[in-house]
């Protein structure tokens, strides 16, 4: 038979107290009362100084856009691409492709962030493509 120190009896007293703790943590939930209503975000996103539009694979049709992310005190949900003042699509990542260019044609790109409550940013620096 094995004997155990009192260091490897202190270090299983400890595992099991923590393992304890965590389980009475997980099983405590904190509900708000449902008559507690809780105020609708107001807050647009912005777009953080330096905020950049890259464009990249430059076809005569066609064009990849990737932009820096928009801060918002809650969160930002997605974008909305414009080209010409036209939405040409939405997207939740900070990269678009943008298709039906037409060649030796300039374009103003501009994008727009927004939350979950709808709130929209300004459109961004505009890029003319």
């Amino acid at each position: 038979m094995v004997k155990a120190s009192e260091t490897d009896r202190s270090r299983v007293a400890v595992a099991v107290a923590v393992v304890l703790v965590a389980a009475a943590l997980a099983t405590v939930a904190v509900t708000p009362p449902s008559a507690v209503a809780v105020p609708g975000d107001g807050e647009a996103p912005t777009w953080p100084p330096g905020s950049t539009l890259s464009v990249t694979s430059i076809t005569d049709t066609s064009a990849a856009l990737s932009w820096s992310a928009a801060t918002d005190n809650e969160a930002v949900t997605g974008y909305r691409v414009f080209v010409d003042g036209v939405d040409v699509g939405t997207t939740a990542a900070t990269s678009l492709p943008v298709t039906g260019l037409a060649s030796n044609t300039a374009y103003d790109v501009r994008i727009e962030a927004f939350d979950e409550e709808g709130n929209e940013s300004s459109p961004g620096s505009g890029f003319v493509l």
